[in-house]
């Protein structure tokens, strides 16, 4: 793989992440609600995308994985690695080296964060020609809503994950109950933008507008609906 002239990539820590993959593909399941063939770096070289394609479609399957497995099957894609060796041989190099599976979803994190660097950085070019093109007729609104649909397009494709989902409405009925007794207390702890929201509703007589980018999940309710 040749160097990209704005290097976000990390062609190390892909070999890492499907080494360990390799040696532990049943923690594929681990990491495939965030990660996909499209988090490795393609430009000019899919070895690795297919790679992960091989080992993704067999644990989807419920088969049992392992390197020599991958090996032959990578190598029926038919294409041809660069270098001295095999792809097969490639992988089998890969199954050598000592990545724990603890590591697949540290390094499927790191690697996530590199995918969406590159597509911020592509949406910035993108960007930069729509505005250079958009014709001198165009109104305020019309601009900015060219370039809020490039952007977020993007955005809007990413998921945020973390450790663990945070359900912030548990004991719900408990925190309301608490907060009628003391309407200084903040309801939901640290998310204090919802802690604003619900102090304006718990008033009689307040209003609350929510205001968000377009495309972002906001829903319109009915002028006489409850809260």
């Amino acid at each position: 793989m040749t160097a990209n002239k704005n290097m976000i990539f990390d062609i190390d820590l892909e070999k890492k992440f499907l080494a360990a993959l390799i040696q532990n593909p049943g923690e594929w399941l681990v990491v495939n609600g965030f990660f996909s063939e499209k988090d490795l770096y393609t430009e000019d070289d899919l070895t690795h995308s297919s790679i992960l394609t091989v080992i993704r479609q067999g644990v989807e399957k419920g088969e049992d994985i392992d390197a020599t497995i991958v090996s032959q099957r990578v190598e029926q894609l038919g294409f041809k690695r660069e270098g001295d060796f095999s792809i097969g041989e490639y992988v089998r190099s890969l199954a050598l080296r000592k990545i724990g599976k603890e590591s697949v979803l540290r390094l499927a994190r790191e690697l996530r964060k590199l995918s969406v660097r590159r597509t911020l950085f592509n949406t910035g070019s993108e960007l930069q020609a729509k505005m250079k093109n958009i014709g001198p007729t165009a109104s305020y609104v019309e601009i900015i809503e060219e370039a809020d649909a490039i952007f977020n397009k993007e955005i809007n494709d990413f998921e945020l994950e973390g450790n663990e989902p945070v359900n912030i409405y548990d004991n719900i009925e408990y925190l309301i109950e608490q907060a009628g007794k003391d309407q200084g207390e903040q309801i939901f702890g640290k998310y204090e933008t919802v802690n604003r929201i619900y102090g304006s509703l718990h008033k009689p007589g307040n209003i609350t507008t929510i205001i968000s980018r377009s495309g972002v999940g906001k829903t319109t309710l009915a002028m006489d609906a409850q809260t």
